[in-house]
């Protein structure tokens, strides 16, 4: 089991440039939502997320019930990135880091 951070507002759960199905406690889903980050209104943290037709999403992160990372068929360059880094923090993978 992780260990909590409770210093931190998401604990790392949600990765910038991730697709994500979204889904809402109005039973609204949002398919293949690319997260982009957060955004203060009124002091309070709010998901920003970005669709596929370039549409910006905001919600509230108390009205969401679930998100499941989508499988992405192609690497845009941050998750491209982001694998990189992974891979040069794991030791004994081999030859990247030695």
């Amino acid at each position: 089991m992780k260990e909590g951070n409770f210093n931190t507002f998401d604990d790392g759960l949600l990765a910038a440039g991730i697709e994500y199905d979204v889904a809402i406690n109005t039973g609204i889903t949002y398919n293949r939502a690319i997260f982009k980050g957060y955004k203060q209104l009124n002091g309070r943290k709010m998901l920003c997320f970005s669709t596929q037709s370039s549409e910006s999403l905001i919600i509230n992160p108390s009205y969401v019930c679930s998100w499941l990372e989508s499988v992405t068929e192609t690497l845009n360059e941050l998750t491209f990135k982001q694998g990189l880094e992974a891979w040069e923090l794991k030791p004994n993978k081999g030859e990247p880091n030695g």
